[in-house]
């Protein structure tokens, strides 16, 4: 089954709340709704290029790039749907049963290195 638009926004909030933690307001946030990321599927959608790329308008109203950090969990985000995907378990529509210990373990795992 496809995410609807609703569901799909709701998976982007969740990832951004629950797996990486991103409070309202981040740089990471910022960054996204700035560049009309507002959903999982446009998460999903950004090239590694897209990704570093991202900017954000910071307090001054000056465009600043996205730190490391954040761009490094919207790889690993990437990475971490694609090894589902492979290991045959694919998260699919199931956005909202991700965690963020299935993140962290990912993250530090030799299948990430």
């Amino acid at each position: 089954m496809v995410l609807t638009q609703k569901e799909s926004r709701q998976a982007f909030h969740h990832l951004l709340t629950n797996v990486l933690r991103v409070e309202d307001g981040s740089p990471l946030s910022k960054a996204l709704k700035e560049n009309g990321v507002v959903n999982i599927h446009d998460v999903l959608a950004m090239s590694l290029t897209d990704i570093d790329d991202l900017r954000y308008n910071d307090e001054s109203g000056e465009s600043t790039p996205l730190s490391f950090t954040f761009r490094a969990k919207l790889r690993i985000i990437k990475h971490y749907a694609l090894h589902r995907h492979t290991e045959g378990n694919p998260i699919g529509d199931d956005w909202l049963t991700v965690t963020h210990k299935d993140f962290d373990e990912f993250r530090v795992s030799m299948e990430y290195q």
